[in-house]
């Protein structure tokens, strides 16, 4: 025999799980008195060709009491052999009776009447209740009057009662007749049959969430009485109770029905859900699934777009993103929404397979700006809302921007710009360019974007003067360009340079000169002497000492610009060295400046004046050469023939080269100076030598000096020293 299974409720009552074949379940099917309040019989049949059997229960209904129950009463009429007065209970397939509970009335006026309650089925057939048949025979059984409830213990195997009132005799006259009434009947049947249950709903491992069912089938020969949802071996819901006739051999129909299981009560996880049904016995059976539960949407993935978010001029799109983990249900696919902004169209897209990463490449119906959101879908079923969703964004411009070049601005006539229409991705950058008019080269003007324009600066100080064509090419975010060379009337653009007023700047020393001219008066040629006044661009001032720069601003007619500011840059003769602002001055009313310059090195000034939107800027340089100097001795002044003489100094000013600077020592030969020796100073600058006299006769003085040449990394033009005289008396 199978073991049976226990199953503890949470109200501690024990379940009884019976396999096919395992002890048996009991009910009871009850009848007449039995039965309140219905009363019925439901649970007995009559048998096709029976003699006045009849049905009037409860007893206590009213009419004479013992004649009423289930009655076989066969009086008041000749009754041919065998004639007979019959009920039936028949016990389900799959059960026996086990149990009479009974109280009644019988009797019989002759012995060859047959009235009994018989137990049959199987090899079961006894007599319960009543007598045989007895012909011939004057003396036996005649009345039974039981009105209390007796048991009565039917042979196993019993399958069915039958309460039965025969003529046993040849013939049975009137006069002397029987009867068999059930006033109170209480039949108690073993079950041998568990309940078939079958499930659905849910896979064996599925993953769920929730708002999903288990569904139930339920069979079983007696019916199924109770179901209720099982997790984890614990009841999670009301059990469903369904109405049982026990009036019938038969009380209960069979059942199918579904619970939802309530998942958002478990744990993330693995579990098992069963459903448990009764049959109309108790016996109960049990179906289930292993579920595993997650109501956890997947985390939020991060989309991109290759090339990413910014516009572009080809309509089409790759967007992908990585897939999280969170432990949960597999990833199964995703939904992602295209949506055009500011249009509230959108439309949505399903995407299936394990882990997606990425949407097949794909375009858009129109030039603008959409918006694409991606969610996840795991196997239980779980999405997030879309509006939760990152979005990334696509931007598609395929239209070229309208470009037309600006006319000339009186304003502001060094300024060259272009406007620009592109509604969708906007002005990027772009380029203003010039070429001279008959010339094949155009260069560039530097171009900046202000708002839908472009904007450049003609620099007509640095282009010859004459006729120039303007173009420009503009560049939207998406990179499409347009260039033109026509303003928007049509015309092209074309500017005359210069664009300002032209201006002249003069600097440097100030000189003079006699410049003599031929005239022709009253028939006689006559020479005409002037004084011209001008600047010499090259000014020397000695190391430590001070000169004047001076300058004149003027028109090309010769009228000054009173009170404008003229910057003043320097750059030392060195290396690598740029322009630094030294100062401001200002010109007078007829336009005149001057700058003071101090002898600390060579270098150049610049006098610039930058002009207005009007007048054009001018430059010019002054070129300020500082000889260089050092200290000189001699030591000592007077020697004898074979002594030596040291030559000592110092570099003044700097910076000193790193090797230190070279010395060239001179000496006088009665015509030209002439180097006899050349030294190098330390790093500061200082030097010294020591030079032996030999092979003088008698007196002799020499004028000996130092000379300081110019070169690389030393900012100063060539220097001498005051000659010294050294006498040397000879043999």
């Amino acid at each position: 025999m199978k073991p049976a299974h226990l199953v503890a409720l949470a109200t501690g009552v024990v379940v009884l799980l019976a396999p096919a074949g395992a002890g048996a379940g009991q009910y009871t099917v009850r009848s007449c008195d039995a039965a309140p309040p219905t009363h019925g019989p439901n649970a007995w049949q009559v048998q096709a060709g029976s003699v006045n059997s009849y049905a009037l229960c409860p007893t206590a209904g009213g009419g004479t009491p013992n004649t009423r129950g289930i009655t076989t009463r066969m009086v008041g009429s000749d009754f041919a052999s065998g004639a007979f007065s019959r009920w039936w209970f028949y016990a389900p397939a799959g059960t026996t009776i086990s149990r009479l509970d009974w109280a009644g009335r019988a009797a019989r006026e002759r012995c060859y009447w047959q009235v009994e309650m018989r137990a049959q089925g199987g090899a079961s057939d006894a007599r319960l209740i009543g007598w045989p048949t007895q012909p011939g025979t004057t003396s036996c059984g005649t009345a039974i009057d039981a009105p209390y409830v007796a048991t009565y213990w039917p042979p196993a195997g019993t399958t069915r009662l039958m309460q039965n009132t025969q003529c046993g005799g040849a013939s049975c006259p009137n006069g002397y007749g029987a009867t068999f009434h059930t006033y109170y009947s209480a039949v108690t049947l073993n079950d041998f049959s568990a309940p078939s249950v079958s499930v659905g709903g849910v896979a064996e491992g599925e993953w769920v969430r929730s708002d999903r069912l288990i569904t139930f089938s339920a069979v079983d020969n007696i019916g199924i009485s109770r179901a209720q949802l099982i997790v984890d071996g614990q009841p999670r819901a009301d059990a469903v109770n369904y109405g049982c006739d026990y009036t019938r051999p038969t009380p209960c129909a069979n059942h199918s029905g579904s619970f939802e299981i309530p998942t958002t009560e478990l744990s993330a996880g693995t579990h098992r859900v069963e459903v448990l049904v009764h049959d109309g016995s108790g016996t109960a059976a049990m179906a289930g699934r292993t579920i595993r539960v997650d109501n956890v949407p997947p985390p939020q993935v991060s989309p991109a777009v290759a090339g990413g978010e910014g516009w572009r001029n080809a309509n089409g799109f790759s967007v992908g993103w990585s897939v999280p983990s969170d432990g949960g249900s597999p990833i199964v696919g995703a939904t992602w929404e295209l949506c055009r902004l500011g249009r509230g169209a959108c439309s949505t897209h399903q995407l299936s397979g394990a882990n997606p990463t990425s949407i097949p490449r794909f375009g858009v119906s129109s030039d603008g700006v959409y918006e694409v959101r991606v969610v996840l879908r795991d196997q239980a079923g779980n999405v997030a809302s879309l509006s939760d969703a990152r979005p990334v964004m696509l931007r598609l411009d395929r239209a070229d921007p309208v470009v037309s070049i600006d006319g000339p601005d009186p304003n502001h006539p060094v300024q060259a710009s272009a406007t620009v229409n592109d509604s969708l991705s906007g002005l990027a950058g772009g380029q203003i360019e010039l070429r001279r008019a008959g010339s094949s080269t155009w260069r560039e003007l530097p171009t900046t974007v202000s708002g839908s324009r472009l904007v450049s600066q003609i620099d007509d100080e640095r282009f010859a003067d004459g006729s120039y064509e303007l173009r420009a090419r503009a560049v939207d975010r998406a990179g499409n360009q347009q260039t033109t060379g026509v303003e928007a009337n049509g015309a092209r653009a074309t500017r005359q340079l210069p664009l300002r007023i032209k201006t002249r700047l003069r600097a440097g020393r100030r000189v003079s000169r006699i410049v003599r001219r031929t005239v022709r008066r009253d028939g006689r040629k006559r020479v005409v002497r002037r004084r011209v006044t001008g600047f010499d661009p090259g000014v020397r001032v000695g190391f430590g000492r001070r000169a004047v720069i001076r300058g004149v601003l003027a028109n090309p007619d010769g009228q000054p610009l009173e009170d404008v500011p003229i910057r003043v840059l320097a750059r030392p003769d060195l290396p690598r060295a740029g322009l630094a602002a030294a100062a401001v001055v200002r010109t007078d009313s007829a336009g005149r400046f001057s700058y003071r310059v101090k002898g600390s090195a060579s270098r150049t000034i610049r006098f610039r004046y930058d002009g207005t939107s009007r007048i054009r800027p001018t430059t010019t340089d002054v070129e300020v050469a500082v000889p260089a100097s050092s200290r000189f001795k001699l030591s000592p002044p007077r020697i004898l023939n074979g002594e030596a003489v040291t030559f000592a100094g110092r570099v003044r000013g700097g910076p000193i080269p790193e090797r230190g600077k070279l010395i060239e020592l001179q000496k006088w030969t009665g015509r030209a100076w002439a180097p006899f020796r050349v030294v190098r100073t330390d790093p500061r600058g200082r030097w010294r030598h020591v030079e032996p006299v030999l092979s003088v006769r008698g007196l002799v003085t020499f004028r000996l000096r130092a000379l300081i040449p110019a070169e690389a990394g030393f900012p100063y033009a060539t220097g001498r020293t005051p000659a010294r005289k050294l006498l040397v008396q000879g043999q």
